[in-house]
């Protein structure tokens, strides 16, 4: 079984580097009706994917790339807050208007 983690908006590739670490970035946009929800989807891909890079031994750091404007949002709510340090989701924050990343957070 192959699972794929986003590295490029349309790619699905598991490949890349930030400090000499080997990561993959699980990109989520978030524009559904909800960012509650939306996310609540999300951590649920992004855990299967963390366990599935942990049982194949690919040494990735996996992080979950959300918009500034959802993280805000989430980041509000303690609940979420927990999530990411139980869970450890290591989150990139982006701009979607500048394209440009804001914020890594490892948790």
């Amino acid at each position: 079984m192959e699972f794929y983690v986003d590295l490029g908006a349309e790619k699905a590739i598991i490949g890349a580097e930030k400090q000499g670490n080997r990561i993959a970035v699980e990109i989520k946009s978030l524009k559904g009706n909800s960012y509650f929800y939306d996310f609540y989807q999300a951590l649920g891909q992004f855990l299967i994917y963390k366990l599935a890079i942990e049982k194949t031994n690919a040494l990735r750091i996996l992080y979950l790339a959300i918009p500034d404007s959802a993280y805000r949002q989430l980041h509000k709510v303690e609940v979420f807050r927990e999530v990411w340090q139980v869970y450890k989701v290591h989150l990139l924050i982006f701009d979607e208007k500048k394209q440009n990343i804001l914020a890594w957070i490892s948790n």
